[in-house]
């Protein structure tokens, strides 16, 4: 199992070479711990953030398949798991994004507010939740980070990386080592759909 972002408690940012591969968000989310004190002695509990990459050949130029993941809204259309992306109207910078997945013998309902950081056009395109986000009843916040990378490959085609970064929620955690082969398995899944629905969005008269 990978550990990206994650430390011992009370200690120093792990140095592996996961966490030295881990996303460039230009901010590093501090990882939260719980606290849990008794006559004096106490002990941590720290979180776990893992890392998971799928990677995908598009058969389009590099800039329609920026514009397709530059329109957030659209992302459900190929990662069925993410049940709505809403940009906010006034600052688009700020999107709603909602999970709803069935795992380990039960649903799950996620929610977080993402904003978008700086990034480099047709190259770089990154991530983070903010802190603090209130979603619908009964679902979870997942702090989350992430990544785009797009690599020209040819007039006609790139390739396109993703990159995600999460706190495994505490309900998940006994789950936590199956988490990242289930979770890649999903995002390989996805970018083949991404990969299908590039060239049928290219295909299609544009209006």
């Amino acid at each position: 199992m990978k550990l990206a972002g994650s430390r011992p408690c009370g200690g120093a940012p792990s140095s592996t070479p996961s966490a030295a591969r881990s996303l460039q968000t230009g901010v590093k989310p501090a990882l939260p711990t719980s606290l849990h004190s008794a006559r004096g002695r106490q002990s941590q509990i720290c979180n776990v953030w893992l890392e998971n990459r799928a990677e995908v050949s598009v058969q389009v130029p590099v800039e329609t398949a920026w514009d397709l993941w530059d329109d957030k809204e659209r992302i459900p259309d190929w990662m069925p798991w993410i049940s709505s992306v809403q940009t906010d109207a006034q600052n688009p910078a700020l999107s709603q994004w909602r999970l709803s997945t069935s795992m380990f013998g039960r649903g799950w309902s996620l929610s977080w507010l993402s904003e978008s950081l700086p990034n480099k056009p047709h190259t770089q395109m990154q991530w983070r939740s903010v802190p603090g986000y209130k979603g619908p009843g009964g679902s979870l916040e997942v702090p989350n980070r992430g990544q785009l990378l797009f690599r020209r490959f040819g007039p006609d085609s790139c390739i396109v990386e993703l990159t995600i970064g999460y706190e495994v929620p505490g309900l998940l955690q006994p789950f936590a080592s199956v988490l990242t082969p289930t979770v890649e398995g999903i995002l390989r899944t996805d970018m083949q759909r991404f990969a299908r629905y590039a060239v049928d969005h290219q295909a299609r008269p544009q209006a």
